[in-house]
């Protein structure tokens, strides 16, 4: 059997990263009387107190507050682990009983009446026949069904409002439609190449999020929060990134659009790159945790973004594995989707093996190497841009002189010259839904990607026929 010590911390170490209904189960089912460490119990009453008071528990200020070094409370914030919560509260169902008997045991020593002694034995043995309903799974038939009911019907009263979406739009129709949108507690990755466009893909969830006030979080380890700002404008109202970014129109203009569009606008850009937010060793998935606890104590936190998930560090410096973690990395993620009650879109890159492939169009096999992304997501989405690997073709082809080089050139210029380029939105997973391929269309001069009802069409041309060139 565990230790009593042992299961304590691994209840708290749960605890930190359960959501507020896995919670209720624990405050229902565990009493503060079963605790021997002080500090653990004085933590789990500040979390009780929290959850009554609906407010967002600080974890690392309660520590700190308590006289605790950070080095030494970091395990318990860091860890999760792997334990349910039914067989964490089995555990002290079980020590609560043993340590019972042991009273038992000592009171025949004790120097009372026989009297005493039974009236002793007793209390206890009543004490001790109370645990055996002291976890009783809330999940029967008639609970599950009311909370079926409940569900069906906010996603239909949501459905028919909105034509089929359900969550949160990437403004491409085909993949709303695919998807029913990004929908809550959805864990979403969205992996690609590099010059894909993860970023500007992301983007229009980010805003349609913002449109409708749902306080959505952008969380950018590897890009300053300017120029997430900047491709944002770019995106919102089509302004072109040359200005947005280097304000080759000037600075009044941009200010302007600035403060009218985001006048009463609620969202957060955290930049990790600014001192303090993250582990001298790296961004770990605590120091996210912090920024995302802060948010969340005066707001509801409608979705978060992280750009991107390989530049997460694991919490011990000394794990160099990247598989071990990766794996640490995404479970974190997916947790934090029940912690804060929101969808969570992480971007990913893909192993560069797909560029040795004649058809590079990423496919599920080039995630395995990335710990347990593939089996914790509930969507994975692959970006695909062809003119990317054409233009790279082709100008390969000039160099060499192979082929005909003035047909190869003009190709190239059409390229080059386009405004727009076909993009695929490829859904490799897909837990309650299709898998298949939405079409879209990359608009290049505010990188962006936007709904395109004839791409599908043009995708197929240019598989036969070469590059489509788009009216200038």
């Amino acid at each position: 059997m565990l230790s009593s010590a042992t299961v304590e911390t691994i209840l708290i170490r749960k605890l930190i990263n359960l959501s507020k209904e896995e919670k209720a189960i624990v405050f229902e089912n565990i009493h503060e009387d079963f605790f021997q460490n002080n500090l653990l119990k004085s933590y789990f009453n500040y979390e009780k107190e929290c959850y009554n008071a609906n407010k967002q528990p600080f974890p690392e200020n309660f520590f700190l507050t308590n006289g605790v070094p950070e080095e030494k409370y970091a395990s318990l914030i860091n860890i999760s682990p792997s334990n349910s919560i039914s067989e964490i509260i089995i555990f002290f169902k079980n020590i609560y009983k043993d340590r019972n008997l042991k009273k038992i045991a000592k009171i025949g020593s004790l120097n009372i009446s026989q009297d005493e002694k039974e009236e002793k034995i007793k209390a206890i043995l009543s004490e001790t026949e109370k645990l055996g309903s002291v976890f009783s799974p809330k999940n029967d038939a008639k609970s599950v069904t009311q909370s079926y009911k409940n569900y069906i019907a906010d996603s239909a009263e949501k459905y028919h409002q909105t034509d089929g979406m359900i969550g949160i739009s990437t403004k491409i129709k085909e993949l709303d439609l695919m998807t029913k949108g990004v929908k809550n507690r959805d864990y979403i990755i969205v992996a690609a190449r590099p010059s894909m466009g993860k970023t500007s893909y992301v983007l229009n969830p980010f805003i349609d999020a913002i449109e409708r006030g749902l306080n959505p979080v952008f969380l950018s380890i590897e890009m300053p929060k300017e120029q997430i700002m900047a491709r944002m404008l770019s995106v919102w109202k089509n302004i072109p990134l040359e200005e947005t970014m280097y304000g080759a129109a000037g600075s009044k203009k941009i200010e302007r659009e600035i403060d009218t569009l985001f006048q009463d606008k609620n969202f957060w850009i955290e930049d990790f790159s600014e001192p303090g937010l993250s582990s001298s060793h790296g961004v770990t998935i605590s120091d996210i945790n912090k920024v995302l606890r802060k948010i969340a104590t005066n707001n509801k936190i409608g979705l978060i973004i992280v750009d991107f998930m390989q530049l997460i560090v694991h919490e011990n410096p000394r794990i160099a594995d990247q598989n071990q973690v990766m794996t640490g990395v995404s479970t974190g993620l997916k947790r934090m989707t029940a912690t804060y009650d929101c969808p969570m879109i992480s971007l990913s890159q893909l192993n560069r093996q797909l560029e040795t492939r004649v058809d590079k169009r990423p496919i599920m096999s080039d995630l395995r190497s990335s710990g347990s992304i593939e089996q914790d997501a509930d969507i994975i989405k692959f970006l695909y841009r062809p003119e990317v690997y054409l233009e790279q073709e082709l100008k390969k082809l000039i160099e060499e002189g192979k082929g005909n080089i003035e047909f190869y050139s003009k190709r190239l210029s059409d390229i080059k010259n386009s405004k727009t380029t076909r993009a695929e939105i490829i859904v490799g997973k897909n837990r309650n839904g299709p898998i298949g391929t939405a079409y879209a269309q990359f608009v290049k001069n505010i990188a962006a990607y936007k709904d395109s009802e004839d791409n599908k069409l043009d995708s197929m041309i240019a598989d036969a026929f070469g590059p489509v060139k788009k009216n200038q």
